[in-house]
């Protein structure tokens, strides 16, 4: 029974790790030590200071500030944290793929 339960296993396991890997509010509730953060709740905190500069450079006094603010590479940091959040699971992909092959395998034989 073990083999043919053996690509649903690896399929529980990738969802279980993507799930565990992309959780960053528990860090936020449990963790106090900055240097103990997760690179998920880091991202997250990246995220929200260049979101709260740009929804606050329009209160700025002075015209270079707010141009300093507008010049943010707000959507270039989102994709680029996008790529740093994939890349273990990109790694990690081709391990569990495998089993993912040897499931479709295991369906398709015909007696």
């Amino acid at each position: 029974m073990l083999p043919i339960s053996l690509p649903g296993l690896a399929t529980i396991g990738l969802f279980s790790a993507l799930g565990y890997w992309n959780d960053w509010f528990h860090a936020l509730l449990y963790i106090d030590n900055p240097n103990l953060l997760p690179l998920q709740s880091l991202l997250m905190k990246i995220e929200t200071n260049i979101q709260f500069i740009l929804q606050n450079s329009t209160v700025a006094n002075t015209t270079e500030r707010a141009s300093i603010a507008r010049s943010l590479p707000a959507e270039t940091t989102r994709m680029a944290m996008v790529v740093l959040a994939t890349l273990p699971i990109v790694f990690a992909y081709p391990f569990f793929q495998r089993y993912f092959v040897q499931g479709l395998t295991i369906g398709a034989v015909k007696e």
